[in-house]
C-alpha cells in the first residue's frame, strides 16, 4: 500500500466513523424526545416530597445530557485532529496542492 492510499485510507475510515456517529446522534435525539415526552408527563412538583428532591432529579437528567456532549465533543475533537495531521502531511508532500489546507480544521487553535 502506497502513502497516498493509506491516507485515502484513513480518511475513508474517517467518514465511515462520522457516519456512525451521525447514527448515534440521531438515536440519542429520538432517546431524549421520549425521555422529555415521559418528564413532561409524569413528573410534576407533587411527585417528590421536597424541593431538593426535584432539583436533584433534574440534575441527574442534566448531569447525563452534558456527559454525552462531553464524550461526543471528545470524538469529534479526535478525529479533527486526526484529520489534520493526515491532511498536514499531504500537504507537505504536496506541496500544498489540496488548496484549503488544513487550517480549516483549527478551530482558533495555534499552529
Amino acid at each position: 500500500m502506497t502513502r497516498e492510499e493509506g491516507f485515502h485510507s484513513i480518511l475513508e475510515a474517517s467518514a465511515k466513523f462520522q457516519s456512525h456517529i451521525a447514527d448515534i446522534l440521531e438515536a440519542k435525539a429520538v432517546e431524549a424526545v421520549k425521555a422529555k415526552n415521559w418528564v413532561w408527563h409524569h413528573v410534576f412538583a407533587d411527585s417528590f416530597e421536597n424541593h431538593e428532591g426535584q432539583l436533584s432529579f433534574t440534575s441527574e437528567i442534566h448531569d447525563h445530557i452534558i456527559e454525552v456532549i462531553d464524550g461526543l465533543t471528545k470524538m469529534e475533537t479526535s478525529l479533527a485532529s486526526n484529520l489534520k495531521a493526515v491532511l498536514h502531511r499531504h500537504q507537505q508532500e504536496d506541496g500544498g496542492g489540496l488548496g484549503m489546507g488544513a487550517d480549516f480544521l483549527n478551530f482558533g487553535e495555534e499552529s
